[in-house]
């Protein structure tokens, strides 16, 4: 049952995918593939920004994503390119937003660095992470 599910998923998959070869090949023109794989790409970007909305996130990786936004929006400026500019804008808009939820929500006593140790039993095949606080 669980492999035919995964048969069939793997299927459908591959039907949309050349279905999505067949209309960049015979049916889009150049202009249109290009807008059509910039939209995407827009997209993807946006929901790459916006998906660390939904976890806490550590403040220099958030610091970093607002820094390379920024430079791939002035890089995107400087080419008056509106797929770089578009989702660089709004990426640099989220991850300023992020930092300062961040700074506003964030308690010195809330924020606690952990590590995670791994620990992998050869004999009974499986890992064990125990996370504990540094502190």
């Amino acid at each position: 049952m669980w492999l035919k599910e995964k048969l069939y998923s793997y299927y459908k998959i591959c039907g949309f995918t050349c279905f999505m070869l067949y209309i960049f090949l015979y049916v889009l023109t150049y202009e249109q593939y290009e807008l059509f794989v910039g939209f995407m790409a827009f997209t993807s970007s946006i929901i790459n920004f916006g998906a660390p909305l939904a976890y806490i996130v550590i403040l220099s990786l958030q610091a970093t994503s607002l820094v390379c936004s920024f430079l791939w929006l002035i890089y995107g400026l400087t080419l008056k390119d509106g797929f770089i500019i578009l989702p660089n804008l709004c990426g640099f808009i989220l991850s300023l937003l992020q930092l300062i939820l961040i700074f506003i929500y964030s308690n010195n006593k809330n924020i606690k660095n952990f590590s995670i140790d791994s620990e992998i039993d050869n004999e009974a095949r499986h890992s064990n992470i125990v996370i504990t606080d540094k502190d």
